[in-house]
């Protein structure tokens, strides 16, 4: 379980992609902070969610990478960066819900953990 979680801190998920970009081009715009050790861009029904699951090597680059990339453009799109977000998820499958959580959508789940860490980050800075 702790390594699940280690892994779970690596990572950071982009939103809002062009659907034809490629990895590639994701790792290149990523580069201007860190080099992800993996990009995986999400698929369904054979074609891109604008969605992408980015592995970093350690919990402090993922978390600078999502703080200095969210909200900067790839082309005409804005890019949405969330650090820490759910487990290693397959292509197109929505994240296990945590206990008492009503709403299962991966864009709700996504939008929590993201507020919850940024109040853990703000948190830290007083």
């Amino acid at each position: 379980m702790a390594d699940l979680t280690a892994r779970r801190y690596t990572r950071v998920q982009l939103r809002g992609l062009p659907y034809r970009v490629t990895e590639k081009e994701v790792s290149d715009w990523l580069r201007e902070v860190a080099d992800p050790i993996s990009v995986n861009i999400l698929m369904e029904g054979g074609r891109s969610t604008g969605k992408a699951e980015c592995v970093f090597s350690s919990a402090k680059v993922a978390r600078m990478v999502a703080k200095t990339m969210h909200m900067k453009d790839i082309g005409n799109r804005y890019i949405e960066c969330f650090y820490g977000v759910g487990p290693q998820s397959s292509q197109g499958q929505t994240p296990t819900p945590r206990p008492n959580q009503t709403e299962t959508s991966s864009s709700s789940i996504m939008l929590q953990d993201c507020y919850f860490y940024q109040f853990l980050e703000c948190g830290r800075k007083s």
